[in-house]
């Protein structure tokens, strides 16, 4: 009998590490799905980044933009004022001639 029973105890064993086997390689197996899922999330978390990138670019050249044309509107503002001022001289400068005729 101490034949059948270390067979017995043999076949206990290997059945036992069957079993650890198997549970290996669930954990292993949840832990690639695990793994996998987190790439993804990474590659998403990356597109979103460089599409706020892009956005803030974006941002920035509309800003410059604006400044430019906020330029050339004080420019144009300034010509207007200074062609303004030349009138009033050459209108105030003909009234006077007028009177003095």
């Amino acid at each position: 009998m101490t034949i059948v029973n270390n067979i017995k105890t043999i076949v206990e064993v290997n059945n036992k590490s069957n079993e650890t086997t198997a549970s290996i390689l669930t954990a292993v197996e949840q832990q690639s799905a695990a793994t996998n899922e987190i790439s993804q999330n990474i590659q998403r978390a990356a597109t979103g980044t460089q599409e706020v990138s892009g956005n803030i670019i974006q941002v920035a050249q509309g800003a410059e933009q604006t400044g430019t044309a906020g330029e050339q509107v004080l420019s144009v503002a300034n010509e207007l004022a200074r062609i303004s001022e030349t009138l009033k001289t050459d209108v105030e400068k003909f009234l006077s001639e007028v009177r003095a005729a």
